[in-house]
């Protein structure tokens, strides 16, 4: 069983490190975050919905082409459930390999999704 999860969008990259030289592939599945309210001595503040940081609020996952191909026909915001496992390069993060589509919640036209 893997971690069900609101997944606003996914972003991936490839190419040569401009310092390095070396070749990199990255990828993250951006989850969606609920806005915090809060109160303390000095104020309070409110909030309602969702938000991400796609810096912090993501699980990467290793690159296939199976997956690529897997994810551009997903109709982002979706449900999905993701299967992780251990990162072969730091086996202290997990990160994705596969998964599910539970539902969409995609408010756009099927003839606009995924269009290039």
């Amino acid at each position: 069983m893997g971690k069900k999860i609101l997944i606003l969008g996914c972003q991936h990259s490839a190419g040569i490190g401009k310092e390095s030289g070396k070749a990199y592939s990255m990828g993250s599945f951006l989850v969606a975050m609920p806005v915090r309210s809060w109160k303390n001595d000095k104020g309070e503040g409110f909030g309602y919905g969702f938000q991400c940081n796609p810096k912090t609020d993501k699980f990467d996952f290793i690159k296939s082409d199976a997956l690529l191909e897997k994810i551009t026909k997903v109709h982002f915001p979706a449900r999905l459930d993701l299967e992780m496992e251990p990162d072969p390069e730091n086996p202290l993060v997990d990160v994705v390999v596969d998964f599910t589509v539970i539902g969409s919640m995609s408010f756009l036209d099927d003839n606009l999704v995924n269009k290039k």
